[in-house]
């Protein structure tokens, strides 16, 4: 049991989430527009960005400084915020404008059953400073952290545990 543990253990360094070819090429993406306070983002590995999500709540310039760059203002917002669903995944969601004693999310699609509705957020948050210019090359969806190859240092070390564990066994008898 503990050589299985031990080879299971080593084995899982050989996994990848994503195999890519040669060829691949990121997925051309189109702009989503975003209200202050909030960025496109997602909702899957390698696809276009999707929804727009809340930025970090803040109460100075200095605590968007720090997670956005130089630049980056802490500004009030107001917004519906509810939760986007895609594959195996979820995420805060800004629907649309609201007001404070007004309905929220009017463009908020059926919610799954046991989840809350949305809700209208009144609070600072992050803005990060203005991308540069655009080029005249359309947006692109990424793979950021994708590997194509290396981990299979792992299943050579497990084959190797297993051949002097079988070595051991063998010249013992």
């Amino acid at each position: 049991m503990r050589w299985l543990t031990l080879g299971l253990v080593l084995a899982a360094s050989a996994a990848h989430a994503d195999v890519i070819d040669e060829d691949w090429e990121p997925p051309e993406c189109d702009d989503v527009p975003c209200p202050p306070g909030s960025m496109a983002v997602a909702m899957g590995h390698s696809s276009c960005p999707s929804v727009c999500a809340p930025n970090m709540e803040c109460e100075s310039h200095d605590a968007c400084t720090e997670r956005y760059g130089e630049g980056a203002q802490c500004i009030p917002t107001r917004f519906c915020v509810g939760t986007a669903y895609g594959g195996n995944s979820m995420s805060p969601e800004v629907l649309d404008n609201c007001e404070p004693a007004g309905p929220c999310g009017t463009g908020a699609p059926d919610l799954p059953e046991g989840q809350p509705a949305p809700e209208c957020s009144e609070v600072r948050r992050c803005q990060p400073p203005a991308p540069p210019p655009a080029s005249s090359t359309p947006a692109r969806g990424g793979c950021a952290g994708c590997s194509t190859g290396g981990g299979g240092g792992g299943v050579f070390v497990f084959v190797v545990a297993l051949l002097a564990l079988w070595r051991r066994r063998v010249l013992a008898f």
